[in-house]
């Protein structure tokens, strides 16, 4: 028993660090934790389905299968796996939603804080007299457990509202999420993320002559300005070592074999990508850290 805890806990703090990016983004794009944590959810239930029907072909996966491996109850597997266009986020709890998304939400919607055009009026964040509607009394109906002046403060931030020089409050976006990073970016980042981690769970467990090419190499403190030197060197030969690796990926003998069926073909592919992060600290009494290599199995390295 402690060792299967062991092996969960361990399991858990590794998802921590893939989890901490996407973190950063989804509080860009406006999306609370519950939200995150429903899509969680869905994306586990349509997997354990997947899982289940990859391991026992032969027979027809159960609702009452997928609810006993994946800890969901049936209902809300039934209701999950229901849906034609897969995993998806949970909205009809509008108090599980982002507050300051929220307030921006209904103050689009809600006719008490709507000009005679249907657009959002220009508010007052708030008054003496009880019966104004202003921001104060939008944020204390759609979100009574914030303080308004934290929600005017953030949704300034994000520059979904302004404050005019007469003292109120005007509307410049339809929703909080930032635009940084666009809907065709995130699939991508999706597609990339899910092809690491998908070669690094493979590794875990697959015999070395099955193992997938995973070559590291880190140096937890790099001078900033000799960092751009590096990053021009890494961008070209990654971009000469990819175009050297497409030809023999598209070539005749990868396209030909024994069938196009998928019993016959697998889908292959490389991507090289850099990763920085705040320097480490000093070891060695004060000596800068040295370049260090990692791969996907275990290398001993001399000290220095």
């Amino acid at each position: 028993m402690t060792k299967n805890r062991d092996a969960a806990e361990e399991t858990a703090r590794a998802a921590m660090a893939a989890f901490e990016p996407l973190v950063r983004l989804f509080l860009d794009l406006g999306m609370s934790s519950p939200e995150a944590e429903t899509l969680l959810r869905a994306v586990f239930v349509h997997e354990t389905h997947r899982w289940i029907a990859e391991r026992d072909s032969s027979t027809e996966v159960s609702l009452s299968k997928v609810s006993l491996l994946s800890g969901v109850h049936r209902n809300t597997v039934s209701e999950i796996l229901s849906g034609k266009d897969g995993p998806q986020i949970n909205y009809p709890r509008e108090e599980w939603s982002q507050r300051a998304g929220r307030v921006l939400r209904e103050w689009h919607y809600d006719q008490a804080y709507l000009a005679a055009d249907g657009t959002p009026r220009v508010l007052a964040v708030r008054s003496k007299k009880a019966s104004d509607t202003t921001f104060w009394t939008l944020c204390s109906t759609y979100a009574p457990s914030i303080w308004p002046a934290t929600i005017l403060e953030e949704l300034v931030r994000v520059r979904a509202v302004k404050k005019t020089r007469d003292g109120t409050v005007a509307v410049l976006k339809t929703s909080y999420g930032g635009h940084n990073a666009k809907s065709a970016a995130i699939q991508e980042m999706g597609a990339r993320a899910r092809d690491l981690l998908g070669t690094l769970v493979h590794n875990l467990t697959a015999a070395h002559d099955a193992q997938r090419v995973v070559e590291t190499m880190e140096n937890v403190s790099v001078d900033v300005e000799f960092a751009r030197v590096l990053r021009r060197m890494i961008r070209q030969r990654a971009q000469a070592l990819t175009a050297s690796v497409e030809s023999e990926l598209n070539s005749e003998i990868a396209r030909s074999g024994r069938g196009a069926d998928s019993k016959h073909r697998v889908r292959m592919g490389l991507t090289v990508f850099a990763f920085e992060g705040p320097a480490a600290a000093a070891e060695n009494d004060g000596e800068a850290p040295r370049a260090r290599p990692r791969s996907g199995r275990k290398r001993k390295t001399k000290a220095p």
